[in-house]
């Protein structure tokens, strides 16, 4: 009985971990889809500036998503660990669309933030 017990709390633990890791980049995908969404709404990027700055975000949303785990409850060492990144990948981005264009985003940003703060 007990051989039985421990295979199926094994299995549950499989299962809940695969499920766990699955839900995770599954959040990465999805924030990187709305935020490259926000990027082609609001500076009409074509197909191709689309594609790479889906990437960039998506690889941006996963190493955020990793740091978080590591990082959990210490806001300070989060938030180090993402400055080199974060500041990486904007720039990325501002290649790819111009910094007029990089501009516009950070004020659009910015706008919501001031929303969302009402």
């Amino acid at each position: 009985m007990s051989k039985i017990t421990t295979l199926f709390l094994t299995a549950l633990l499989f299962i809940s971990t695969s499920v766990f890791a699955t839900s995770a980049s599954d959040k990465a995908v999805k924030v990187a889809e709305k935020k490259t969404a926000d990027y082609v709404q609001v500076l009409k990027l074509n197909g191709n500036e689309q594609a790479q700055v889906y990437k960039i975000l998506l690889a941006k949303e996963q190493n955020t998503l990793a740091a978080k785990t590591e990082h959990k409850g210490d806001k300070e060492a989060f938030k180090a660990a993402t400055k080199p990144f974060t500041k990486k990948a904007n720039r990325q981005i501002k290649d790819i669309v111009g910094k007029d264009k990089m501009q516009k985003m950070n004020q659009f940003y910015k706008t919501q933030r001031a929303e969302n703060k009402k």
